[in-house]
């Protein structure tokens, strides 16, 4: 009887495969080393890849499907306990915006476990803590970062309500919701390149309640016109910024407004040791077109102002100026 000795040949290479599994499984099962076969012949692999994307492609079309996170996330991280406004809820409860690392340990340990990058239920969600910056130790921002088909927004939206859809300076589309009573802005950004969501929870000083007229600015601990750089430092620890080279200027760190991308700059200028004169300069980049909503919210009774500039009688002046995403709140003693 004549063989067809190629075709018996390729029946026995395909019985091999799964006997040659078998047998290594069993290798390994007596602890006897394993065989390393040697590399394939150069070119052999060629195509290979090709070959098995198209394979993919027509046998496993979820391959290309983002991966998302499952609603049980959003329900542990962002909306425990039903609330109809952001809140830091889940696994967020019990941080609080302003806390040391300390009381963070204390109060949040598994939220401080998983920005450490430790063993996290929730992964491939990574969460950030930004903390103040120049060695200060108030948390400042939390932030939540995990792959995503835009279920973030959708699922936030229902909870929450439908949030600001804004165009920013960057030409970057951004969500906000806003909880005015806890002065917390939640921002969602989408990275369509990478598919993935970016959610960040940042303590906020509304533009409206950022000067009130005959009361200063809301973010004073103390005054800060006539104040000397010891009692500031003093009253506002590291968020003062003192520059020994140059002792008539000082810089201080504020929460950032409504759409501002960083937080809120104020310089002190000083005089003999005293402050006699300060500006600060609010940024709202993150939403384009707030610059007229901006202005107006800082406007106060019984100011003269000529649309670019709100002029007050305790010395405060508002500027706002034409392609800006900026505007110079400035006050000096009287």
């Amino acid at each position: 009887m004549n063989m067809n000795w190629p075709l018996v040949a390729a029946i026995l290479a395909v019985l091999a495969v799964p006997f040659g599994i078998a047998a290594i499984q069993d290798i390994g099962r007596e602890d006897r080393p394993a065989v390393v076969e040697p590399p394939p012949a150069e070119g052999a692999l060629e195509g290979a890849d090709e070959a098995i994307e198209e394979d993919l492609d027509e046998e496993s079309p979820a391959w290309q499907r983002p991966q998302v996170m499952e609603p049980r996330f959003f329900e542990r991280v962002f909306l425990a306990g039903g609330q109809a406004h952001p809140a830091l809820a889940g696994v967020l409860a019990g941080a609080r915006l302003g806390m040391t690392r300390d009381q963070l340990a204390a109060a949040a340990p598994e939220l401080l476990r998983w920005a450490g990058q430790e063993v996290s239920a929730f992964r491939p969600a990574t969460a950030r803590l930004d903390f103040e910056e120049r060695g200060g130790e108030g948390l400042t921002a939390i932030a939540i970062r995990f792959p995503d088909d835009g279920s973030a927004r959708r699922i936030l939206s229902a909870a929450w309500g439908a949030p600001v859809d804004a165009l920013g300076q960057d030409e970057e589309s951004r969500q906000f919701w806003f909880d005015r009573a806890s002065g917390v802005r939640v921002v969602l950004r989408e990275d369509d390149a990478s598919a993935t969501t970016e959610i960040t929870m940042q303590r906020v000083q509304p533009i409206e309640s950022l000067y009130r007229r005959g009361h200063g600015f809301a973010f004073e601990r103390r005054a800060i016109l006539g104040a000397t750089a010891g009692e500031l430092k003093a009253a506002y620890g590291a968020d003062v910024e003192l520059d020994d080279a140059s002792p008539s200027a000082a810089r201080l760190a504020v929460d950032a407004s409504d759409y501002a991308l960083a937080r809120t700059r104020c310089t002190i200028a000083f005089h003999d040791g005293v402050a006699v004169a300060l500006q600060i300069v609010v940024d709202h980049s993150g939403r384009a077109d707030f610059g007229s909503t901006a202005f107006d919210a800082l406007r106060a009774t019984e100011s003269d102002g000529d649309g670019s500039t709100w002029q007050f009688d305790d010395g405060i002046a508002v500027q706002r100026f034409a392609g800006s995403s900026q505007l110079v709140v400035s006050a000096s003693r009287p």
